[in-house]
């Protein structure tokens, strides 16, 4: 099995000049720990400012291949937590993983995100939930909703009301009880 250092060495030393450089690190990596890959996060994030995009992207997509391959709830909150620095690339990529590592506890951390300042994170929030988002979710975003400083009311409805139906109801009358987000 792979360590840390050696996981992170075969990242920093992969050229991630084609798809063969993926498949060779996916291959090499092989079975992995959510811990060892979770250390991976940091990594490709302090490499992409030295790399091409093309680089990056690839070290992306070998990111997404090893969590797949090892999928574990283990990974959801810090690969939700990465998406708050993470670019459109690694965004992408970690939105993709989400779903293959849910961990239904940590879905009041997604549903927080629904009201972030930052528009790229509400949206990522919203397709994550689109796919995972269950009864424990609806019902943060309907106890969220009820803040009146909530910002994600509208994502919230937008998720929920198309996920959920007529279960949904109560989001919408935290909502119009709410009103407009101060």
């Amino acid at each position: 099995m792979f360590t840390r250092s050696d996981a992170v060495k075969l990242l920093r030393s992969l050229p991630f000049a084609s798809a063969q450089d993926v498949t060779s690190f996916v291959e090499r990596v092989g079975k992995v720990t959510a811990g060892e890959i979770a250390k991976l996060l940091p990594e490709i994030a302090d490499l992409a400012p030295r790399s091409t995009p093309q680089a990056h992207k690839l070290r992306c997509e070998a990111f997404l291949a090893v969590t797949l391959n090892n999928p574990s709830p283990d990974l959801f909150v810090p690969c939700l937590r990465a998406l708050n620095k993470a670019d459109e690339a690694l965004a992408t990529v970690l939105i993709s993983a989400l779903p293959h590592v849910n961990h239904v506890p940590a879905h009041g951390e997604v549903v927080e995100m629904l009201g972030s300042p930052k528009p790229s994170l509400r949206v990522a929030a919203g397709e994550v939930l689109k796919q995972v988002g269950g009864r424990s979710a609806l019902e943060a975003a309907t106890t969220r909703a009820l803040d009146p400083g909530f910002g994600g009311r509208n994502e919230a409805m937008n998720v929920f009301l198309a996920r959920a139906g007529q279960h949904a109801l109560p989001l919408l009358g935290a909502v119009l009880k709410a009103g407009k987000p101060q």
